[in-house]
């Protein structure tokens, strides 16, 4: 484990990256990755019209499963019971 520690410190592209930097990056792809054509409201509307009221933690998520599946193909949704 230290020698994959003092390679990955010493030897790769990573030794040049500040956690600052990381982190910057790492908020940058994830609102890139996060937007999409589809608007809060329209999720909105669409479960009103369907008889469901909308939540917008739930809305939040929809927005970002989309966001996934056009980004990357597919996504996973794995959510803790009792979270609605």
């Amino acid at each position: 484990m230290k020698k994959l520690v003092y390679t990955i410190k010493n030897e790769t592209a990573f030794r040049d990256v500040n956690p600052f930097s990381a982190y910057v990056y790492l908020l940058k792809t994830y609102i890139e990755t996060h937007k999409t054509r589809y608007t809060f409201k329209d999720f909105v509307e669409l479960m009103e019209r369907k008889g469901y009221k909308p939540y917008s933690y739930q809305m939040e998520v929809i927005s970002q499963a989309i966001a996934n599946c056009i980004s990357h193909g597919g996504m996973i949704l794995a959510d803790v019971v009792g979270c609605g």
